[in-house]
């Protein structure tokens, strides 16, 4: 079959400039880009932070390598070629970037080079900032495993850890194997007694204060019972949940008489709903070993709760919300419930809302309990506050509904006086709540589940004007099944304490 006169011709052509086939064009613009996940842009690290955990994700997490580099203010980058899109800097090279960064912003650049099959991958930044401001505090908190349980069993799974984020190993275990329950726990603010709310001999309303010691043999002698609190014939024992030292380690305040509304859920991520229908506040004086209740806080038309303590003990925050017990199926019989709803539909069925009040102390006399500007009366359930070191700002928690272990709790910042609350930068998508300030005041420690379903810690920088930062993922605080929750940090080194436990 004989040609068409014009394929010869471009034949003929193409042979006399000996030009070849074309079998490809220019490289192909990028089509995809890099998400960083940590850190987010405009973080703040602290200046005793150990090397943080830098993470990202692409349209195709198999190509490699991937390129980080490290601008500085100051110089030339820094580059590194890493196998996957994690990469923590070596100790040495995280302290130069650290000196380097001096007020200025870092900037963080991750690329990838796509093969001859794969156009190339829009390379993404995030900047950083390295704070003057150092943590200088340990935190200790409770990891748990998902769903929360009612068994012995349950409860020698969960461990007390105790780090710091100026470590770069992730926090040791001080207490473990034990077949009670523990809950919330401060120290004084010397950082030489160390409180723990614990079911110790079957006392729901057990609280040990021990000073802080190496090897911490908690004993009888060491515990007091809520149990003990004056108690009207038709109210039940007080349990002392939410119990707190105060700063000077003279008193306890804890929610007395209270009655709680529990039900455990068919999602493991908000495996229960819990809040008090009832209660008052009450005082436990430390020297005297004598009880008393704390006036303003004795409304029988009101749930008191979750109190939290001003740092010089001059007054009080807790809060409030009407009474519930008609929640209750049979008041005579409080029980924990099971439900295969979830906790959205619980809400809905068991509506409350919380108010923070503020309430003189006056050395356990008490006074008027006002509620704080802010964090009240908004349409919304207000619980959570605590006080900055400097008395000048509270961090509170806000959801539609309930008291802990809410999907929506977000973390607002309001003057300690009352004022317009503002939403912090730090929250992240999820669950935000279970805060606490560090002694400097210069951060705040929350949990959040936005990564996983299992509640991980985070870490914020708060200014002198409450301005906060993006969250820091404090990644060696996360265990893969278990939930990190009610952090507290502590003014002592982790070396401080080795061990806790019941003797």
């Amino acid at each position: 079959m004989t040609r068409p006169w014009f394929v010869l011709l471009v034949a003929a052509l193409l042979c006399a400039r000996c030009v070849p086939p074309v079998t490809h064009t220019a490289p192909l613009a990028p089509t995809d880009t890099v998400e960083i996940l940590e850190p987010l842009e405009g973080t703040i690290y602290p200046r005793d932070m150990a090397p943080p955990l830098f993470e990202w994700r692409g349209p195709d997490q198999n190509e490699t390598p991937w390129l980080v580099e490290i601008r500085l203010p100051k110089g030339p980058p820094l580059r590194r070629e890493v196998p996957a899109a994690t990469w923590q800097p070596d100790p040495g090279l995280w302290e130069h970037i650290k000196q380097k960064a001096t007020g200025a912003p870092v900037t963080l650049c991750i690329s990838q080079t796509g093969g001859p099959s794969h156009p190339g991958i829009a390379p993404s930044t995030r900047r950083f900032f390295i704070s003057d401001h150092a943590v200088e505090a340990s935190i200790l908190y409770r990891q748990l495993p998902l769903p929360y349980q009612i068994s012995q069993n349950y409860l020698r799974r969960i461990t007390w850890k105790l780090g710091a984020v100026a470590d770069g190993s992730p926090p040791k275990t001080v207490m473990t194997n034990q077949p009670v329950c523990s809950g919330c726990h401060q120290t004084s603010t010397d950082g030489r007694l160390l409180a723990m709310e614990m079911n110790i001999k079957g006392d729901g309303g057990a609280h040990w204060v021990k000073p802080v010691a190496s090897t911490m043999e908690v004993t009888e002698t060491d515990t007091m019972s809520w149990s003990h609190y004056p108690t009207p014939p038709f109210l039940p024992d007080t349990r002392g949940s939410f119990a707190k030292l105060s700063p000077t380690g003279r008193f306890m305040v804890s929610p007395v008489n209270e009655i709680s509304f529990m039900v455990l859920t068919g999602d493991a991520a908000y495996s229960q709903l819990f809040f008090p229908t009832f209660g008052f506040l009450g005082i436990y004086h430390r020297q005297t070993k004598t009880f008393a209740p704390l006036k303003g806080a004795q409304d029988w038309d009101y749930a008191h709760t979750d109190p939290s303590w001003y740092p010089d003990e001059s007054a009080l925050l807790f809060a409030r919300a009407e009474t519930k017990n008609a929640y209750h199926p049979d008041l005579g019989n409080i029980r924990t419930l099971t439900s295969a709803q979830g906790i959205q539909a619980l809400n809905q069925t068991f509506p409350v809302r919380f108010d923070i009040c503020r309430l003189p102390f006056e050395g356990g006399k008490g006074g008027t309990a006002t509620p704080l500007p802010g964090a009240s009366h908004n349409g919304m359930s207000n619980y959570f506050a605590r006080v900055s070191p400097d008395g000048n700002w509270v961090v509170f928690t806000q959801s539609r509904s309930g008291l802990m272990l809410q999907p929506d709790s977000t973390l607002y910042i309001v003057p300690a006086a009352g004022g317009a609350a503002r939403k912090l930068t730090c929250n992240r998508p999820g669950m935000n709540s279970w805060h606490a300030w560090s002694p400097n005041g210069r951060w705040l420690v929350f949990a959040s589940k936005s990564r996983t379903m299992a509640t991980e810690l985070f870490l914020t920088h708060i200014n002198n004007d409450g301005t906060d930062s993006p969250a820091i993922r404090l990644h060696r605080f996360s265990h893969p099944t278990m939930a990190a929750n009610i952090p507290e940090f502590v003014p002592f080194k982790p070396e401080a304490i080795d061990t806790i436990g019941l003797k």
